[in-house]
């Protein structure tokens, strides 16, 4: 029985200017959590998503192959 890959997600926010963060965890939950924390320390414009990332161990070097976003998100530019 061959065994099946384990999913990750990764999150990434990111400004107008390409400043940001990013990473990948095994925790759907805590992607958002790293993602809202992360657009929090960006200014008012920037966004960001989480995405369903799979590890593809079969080829060198290993790396990941990104699914469709499970979260978008922006931060607002609020007055004041």
């Amino acid at each position: 029985m061959q065994q099946r890959d384990a999913a990750f997600y990764s999150w990434s926010a990111r400004n107008g200017s390409g400043d940001g963060s990013c990473g990948v965890t095994s925790d759907p939950g805590r992607a958002v959590t790293l993602l809202l924390t992360a657009l929090q320390k960006l200014a008012p414009g920037a966004s960001g998503r989480v995405a369903i990332v799979r590890l593809e161990r079969h080829v060198w070097p290993p790396s990941y192959l990104y699914g469709a976003p499970l979260v978008v998100n922006r931060r607002r530019v609020t007055d004041g």
